[in-house]
């Protein structure tokens, strides 16, 4: 199996960060009250660009490629497209004479498909199923130029292109992903390629680079900083979900929060435990959803099939985004 640096734990879709919500042992913060704290489980805000050579070299890898291709869409519609998403999703190739214009297809009102959906809000701007309409839009085919040049290609699309306005978001975590069956051309150096990728975000790790080509590609493994794997490897599905907050390949296993202990039940007239506890993050403090609908809000339900005899906590976040990219959430509650 491919081995990945720590920042590759987000990659593909991944770049998840929040997504990979995983819960966390409470500890008692003092006497009464049980806290606990946790990754938001909100849809995260990702924009991924695959970078796909379409040169005749890549005739070899094609059937390979697509089909890892189509087990990362199938894997993202199923894990990822939920009640939540937010998601951009572009691809370019290697030819430099396309300057720097992300691929456009029939299925895609745009330059790049946008799933922004939640369940008040519904921004998708594709015809199609996801998976269907992703592997439609990476299908580049291999007639492209025999020259390339992806890392110029992620330069000249992603510095303020207007053919791909919107794509970029300041809030959102940028994955790159480059597939290629020959070394890159391009004329800069690949270091300086790889500062600017960095430098368009603030938080340098929130810009996340992976590379799958054949052993010898010196110049994509610098972009990568060593972060590459072979094309024509038995680990490049690996390659993907290595650490990508996907636990298999059928995309199943979606996190949940279980709030373990037990809390003092404020109304034993009613079935269950009615918890006092109160949730906040650094978007302030949230009440408990009631009948007017309003949000945020949280709800804390038995669920027996995810949290057994213990209470399960989730956000209703209505149409808005989380307060941060990471966003930790702390629940305080009551004990006996």
């Amino acid at each position: 199996m491919l081995l990945w640096g720590v920042h590759m734990r987000t990659l593909i879709f991944a770049a998840l960060l929040a997504a990979c919500s995983t819960d966390h042992m409470p500890g008692m913060q003092q006497p009464g009250t049980m806290t606990y704290t946790f990754l938001d489980g909100a849809a995260p805000k990702v924009d991924v660009l695959f970078v796909i050579d379409s040169s005749a070299a890549m005739a070899p890898y094609e059937a390979q490629v697509q089909q890892t291709l189509q087990l990362v869409a199938s894997t993202a519609e199923t894990r990822l497209r939920g009640p939540r998403a937010n998601l951009h999703v572009g691809v370019l190739t290697g030819d430099a004479s396309l300057g720097g214009a992300m691929r456009r297809i029939d299925l895609v009102d745009g330059p790049y498909m946008l799933d922004r959906y939640t369940p008040s809000v519904d921004l998708r701007n594709y015809h199609s199923e996801f998976a269907t309409t992703m592997m439609s839009l990476t299908s580049v085919g291999t007639a492209g130029a025999a020259s390339v040049q992806p890392l110029e290609a992620i330069r000249t699309a992603l510095d303020h292109n207007a053919q791909n306005a919107g794509f970029l978001r300041d809030d959102a975590a940028l994955a790159i992903v480059v597939l290629a069956a020959e070394d890159d051309a391009s004329p800069g150096d690949p270091a300086d390629y790889r500062a600017f990728v960095q430098s368009l975000k603030t938080d340098a790790d929130d810009a996340m680079i992976a590379v799958a080509a054949p052993n010898g590609s010196t110049r994509l493994a610098a972009f990568a900083a060593g972060k590459i794997a072979p094309l024509d490897g038995q680990g490049i599905v690996e390659f993907v979900f290595q650490n990508a907050c996907v636990p298999d390949a059928t995309g199943e296993g979606s996190p949940v929060t279980c709030l373990y202990g037990a809390l003092l039940d404020t109304d034993t007239t009613q079935a269950g435990v009615q918890p006092s506890c109160v949730v906040s993050d650094t978007g302030g403090t949230y009440a408990a959803c009631g009948a007017d609908g309003a949000t945020p809000c949280y709800r804390i339900t038995n669920d027996a099939g995810n949290c057994g005899t213990d209470l399960e906590l989730t956000i209703d976040r209505g149409a808005e985004d989380p307060p941060a990219l990471i966003n930790y959430v702390t629940v305080e509650c009551v004990t006996p």
